[in-house]
């Protein structure tokens, strides 16, 4: 199996800043950890990525991403959230509403559990 696509995601409003520190590589060249996750996974034979990130996010990434216009094979794109998927989760409070309206059960039904 050969894998050639990649999803970032970089959307969690806590740890979204994370891929736009400034770190010295391997190499001893400053670059953002976002440049040199993608030139790592580029280098690895990944062809085509993606990065979730905020509305108004977009920017800022793109200036992380750095120059990456050497390794023409690479293809980028950038998907916006609206609203971060899963942080309903962490609070207990808004589970106990999903379990009450039979959200839970529904999608216990759909699933083949062992």
């Amino acid at each position: 199996m050969s894998i050639r696509q990649a999803l970032i995601t970089a959307a969690n409003p806590h740890q979204r800043n994370l891929p736009l520190q400034m770190l010295i590589d391997g190499e001893g060249t400053k670059r953002s950890a976002l440049e040199i996750i993608l030139r790592e996974a580029a280098g690895a034979g990944i062809e085509e990525f993606c990065i979730v990130v905020c509305p108004g996010d977009e920017e800022s990434y793109t200036k992380a991403w750095g120059d990456m216009t050497s390794l023409t094979d690479v293809a980028s794109t950038f998907a916006l959230v609206e609203r971060q998927r899963g942080q309903q989760l962490k609070d207990q409070a808004q589970l106990d509403g999903w379990q009450r309206d039979g959200s839970a059960d529904h999608v216990a039904s759909l699933c083949d559990w062992e």
